[in-house]
């Protein structure tokens, strides 16, 4: 493409059982940044970024290919076949559904969750849990599932990331560092009537959010809240661990 591109990519490693199944939702725009900071779509006009047969020998190529290279390392014991490349893969594309703002509202519902939610465990007991499941096989027909307390523990640990290990990944102009100067660039060429917002306040965004309902009235008395004071949002200090 000529150009660097960009991703978001959110992790994701559970099913409706609670059971494991690593996957990950990824964002990629239709183009890149080439080094003069010129925007550059693909060579198919923005269509889509890569033809699917070519994508599948080469994603299936170095996914063995690192997989060996763990292997080596210890890092996984299982046995892997030699035979893995010559193996034909599936890779299942298809066009986005919606717009590109339904994309984006539909991963971020999902970049914040954990294996399960509240309103999906039933019933808790001394020894067991119940919890609702959607069966995607049966027409997502609502299943209930009960297992003891330890079982579900168990499960539910199992999708509790390493220390520092990040579920969410931004990439190339989308990284952390350089998606600031990156977009502003972006929207200069592409959207010349762009108007850049003022950055609500907290206050605002949630009003927004939950719309009608003001997030500055009392619940107690229905009085309006005064803001005093605000403060600028700081990072926090690094961690450090002894050797």
């Amino acid at each position: 493409m000529g150009a660097q591109p960009g991703a978001i990519a959110v992790l994701h490693t559970w099913d409706q059982q609670l059971g494991f199944h690593p996957h990950v939702h990824m964002i990629i725009p239709a183009g890149g940044i080439d080094k003069q900071g010129c925007w550059k779509s693909t060579k198919q006009e923005g269509d889509f970024l890569f033809d699917v047969k070519q994508l599948s020998e080469v994603f299936s190529a170095r996914f063995a290919r690192k997989l060996r290279r763990l292997k080596r390392q210890g890092k996984i014991k299982k046995f892997v076949p030699r035979d893995l490349i010559k193996k034909p893969w599936v890779v299942y594309a298809k066009q986005a559904f919606g717009s590109p703002e339904s994309v984006v509202e539909y991963l971020g519902r999902y970049s914040h969750r954990v294996a399960i939610s509240n309103h999906r465990i039933l019933k808790v007991t001394s020894t067991h849990v119940t919890f609702s499941w959607l069966n995607r096989k049966a027409g997502y027909l609502k299943e209930t599932k009960r297992l003891t307390g330890v079982e579900f523990l168990e499960l539910f640990l199992e999708h509790i990331v390493p220390p520092s290990f990040q579920r969410i990944r931004h990439m190339g102009f989308l990284s952390n560092r350089n998606k600031r100067e990156s977009i502003e660039k972006i929207r200069e060429q592409l959207l010349r009537d762009y108007v850049t917002r003022p950055r609500l306040s907290r206050a605002e965004v949630l009003t927004l959010r939950f719309g009608e309902r003001s997030v500055l009235q009392c619940r107690e008395c229905g009085g309006e809240l005064l803001l005093l004071e605000s403060y600028p949002k700081e990072r926090a200090p690094p961690e450090y661990r002894c050797a």
